[in-house]
């Protein structure tokens, strides 16, 4: 795992830089998507994701503490890279509760992002991005 992007791009993300935003990407339901923010030959330039929760059922409980924390986790994410080969491999799964944290990919350029959503639930996914 590669530290030192994640380093420079958490130093660019906090004052008195705060060079990192939120660009809206897609609405999503239920289920399993794919991802892409395609710019010119590479299909995510982005360092990051990030998701606001706009429909959560009642059944799924939830906890307020510092986060508003629900029982069911509701979106679970994954970077798919190509290597130079050609064969795919999968980044590391995240699983989230809550919303609203900024999530740095673990390594630069993936070819897209896997994204699951739980049944009933409409998220807004956001790419982290320099200005």
């Amino acid at each position: 795992m590669v530290q030192v992007p994640s380093g420079v791009i958490g130093l660019l993300a906090h004052p008195p830089y705060g060079l990192l935003t939120r660009e809206v990407g897609f609405t999503l339901t239920a289920g399993l998507t794919q991802i892409q923010r395609i710019r010119g030959p590479v299909t995510v330039d982005a360092f990051g994701l990030s998701f606001s929760f706009f429909t959560i059922p009642a059944k799924f409980g939830r906890t307020q503490q510092v986060n508003l924390d629900y029982e069911v986790p509701i979106v679970e994410f994954a970077p798919v890279y190509t290597l130079f080969d050609g064969n795919q491999i999968q980044g590391p799964s995240t699983l989230l509760t809550h919303e609203g944290d900024i999530l740095y990919f673990d390594q630069l350029l993936p070819t897209h992002v896997n994204v699951w959503v739980q049944v009933g639930c409409v998220i807004v996914q956001y790419w982290v991005v320099a200005l």
